[in-house]
């Protein structure tokens, strides 16, 4: 059985008695110290690995119009450095990876 993430990763289940229902990111903690980069404030809705630069990430999917594989793989893009590192950059080429089968299927549809 499978179920996606709160970020629509896709995840095999196990055996174990945890449903996708729970926080199973509850005790992690990042292989870096985010404080250092000064990124723990108080805005949850709106922190600032996402008020980079002039431009909020959310500011530039919605002035796009992005879909949403395009809009997560930006997200993932524009934090990867403040946030969660290379597991960012991992789950941004997930997506990129998604919209490239897409794609190619929508291709071969015509």
């Amino acid at each position: 059985m499978s179920w996606l993430d709160e970020d629509g990763i896709e995840h095999e289940s196990d055996d174990t008695d945890e449903s996708p229902g729970e926080d199973l990111t509850i005790g992690f903690e990042p292989d870096f110290d985010l404080s250092e980069n000064g990124i723990h404030d108080n805005d949850t809705i709106n922190p600032s690995y996402y008020r980079q630069g002039k431009m909020e990430c959310i500011d530039a999917i919605e002035g796009l119009e992005l879909p949403f594989h395009e809009a997560q793989i930006l997200k993932y893009i524009v934090r990867w450095r403040s946030k969660n590192g290379t597991e960012d950059l991992k789950k941004a080429k997930w997506y990129l990876d998604r919209l490239i089968n897409i794609s190619i299927d929508d291709i071969k549809d015509d």
